[in-house]
């Protein structure tokens, strides 16, 4: 009877380091350790809109400026035809004299010279007893002429200045007809066609010149 209690007990001391080294049950087969959570991405800043694209270039408003065309002003263009003689009105003697320098009648007539100049802007043609051109003192041909004081006005005296050699409206101031048969000087004042100038006798002392047309006096190179 002593020896099966014995062999029980025995048996039961193996059991026990046998039960104590067997791990703990696990739950589930595929357990892992704890992982920490997926960390929250970062904003990101939303990428900024391109500019705007430029306003088309006008090619023409971009363009430089182009240079400012200059007016092309021709010479007046002199020939070789003159006539001298001294200035009178009807027979009276002229001379320029004065401050400014106006045509009046003198004791004795100034030398002239009529030089016949062709000008574009004028669009008289000479023929072979009708000149037009310029009246200039015979000491100072061509750089000084008569010519009227204002343009238009009634009366205008005549005076003496310095010429002008473009071919331009200066010409309408200092252009005279010439006729060399009667060798009567007329202002002309205007551009082709168009009435001459008449010729006056102010207060019977200075010359002056009309936009009337016709001739009241002759200015003559005698």
């Amino acid at each position: 009877m002593f020896f099966p209690r014995v062999a029980g007990a025995i048996a039961l001391a193996a059991l026990i380091p046998v039960a104590m080294a067997a791990p703990a049950p696990v739950e589930g087969t595929n357990a892992s350790p704890d992982t920490p959570p997926a960390a929250t991405p970062a904003p990101q800043n939303k990428a900024a809109p391109p500019p705007p694209a430029p306003a088309p270039v006008d090619a023409a408003a971009s363009a430089p400026a182009p240079p400012p065309v200059s007016k092309i002003v021709n010479s007046l263009k002199c020939t070789d035809y003159q006539s001298n003689g001294s200035l009178q009105l009807d027979g009276r003697p002229l001379s320029f004299t004065g401050m400014p320098v106006t045509l009046n009648i003198s004791e004795k007539a100034d030398d002239m010279v009529f030089i016949e100049c062709n000008s574009q802007t004028m669009g008289y043609n000479s023929t072979d007893s009708k000149h037009y051109g310029l009246l200039s003192p015979v000491a100072a041909p061509t750089k000084e002429c008569a010519m009227v004081s204002s343009l238009g006005q009634p009366n205008a005296p005549l005076e003496i200045k310095d010429c002008s050699m473009s071919d331009d409206s200066s010409q309408m101031s200092q252009t005279f007809e010439y006729d060399d048969q009667s060798r009567v000087l007329t202002f002309v004042g205007r551009p082709a066609p168009g009435d001459f100038y008449q010729t006056n006798l102010v207060n019977n002392d200075s010359v002056a010149v009309s936009p009337d047309g016709g001739a009241a006096s002759k200015l003559q190179l005698a």
